[in-house]
């Protein structure tokens, strides 16, 4: 009887993880969802012991990709970038697909005197993704804030996101930076 309950407990730990990751995954790329993005931001904003960068990213003319070649293709297109995410930044960074075509990373330990770092990595992830026989090129625009002292889940994030669509007004494929309040 003892191991048929401890065989239900495991059972039961496991399936209460698995439900645990479904939550915070999103089903189309496998990556953090926007829920498990905030919780793990904030997390990372009441730790007044480190630094980090917030990404916020976005494939540029995502709309006409769908338009062009379908919706199927321009998930391949989103799974292909959250792919390259996850391949190409460390394994102390954090990515999250926000909504759309929009993905956040967070990059652990790293301040305004990383920003080419930050910015080659970025760039490493454009190119082309190859989906339903098609190979379909596409670039990336990218808002680049640091974490400053008095920072919340909201300001971070908004100042990211002037960032990008800073970077958007002056011509897409690219990085911009706000690196304070303002």
């Amino acid at each position: 009887l003892a191991n048929v309950f401890n065989d239900y407990i495991k059972l039961r730990n496991k399936e209460r993880s698995e439900l645990k990751e479904r939550a915070n995954s999103d089903a189309l790329t496998s990556i953090s969802n926007r829920r498990a993005i905030e919780e793990f931001i904030k997390g990372k904003l009441s730790d007044k012991s480190s630094g980090g960068a917030l990404i916020f990213l976005d494939i540029d003319d995502f709309k006409s990709i769908n338009d062009t070649f379908g919706h199927s293709a321009g998930d391949g297109v989103l799974r292909c970038v959250a792919e390259k995410i996850r391949s190409s930044f460390r394994g102390s960074d954090f990515a999250g697909r926000f909504g759309g075509d929009e993905f956040i990373i967070w990059m652990d330990n790293v301040t305004l005197n990383n920003a080419e770092f930050i910015k080659e990595r970025i760039n490493g992830l454009m190119g082309t993704a190859e989906t339903e026989g098609v190979k379909i090129g596409y670039t990336l625009s990218a808002g680049i804030t640091f974490k400053c002292e008095g920072d919340d889940y909201e300001k971070i994030v908004t100042r990211a996101d002037r960032a990008l669509y800073a970077r958007k007004k002056s011509g897409k494929s690219g990085c911009s930076i706000l690196a304070a309040p303002q």
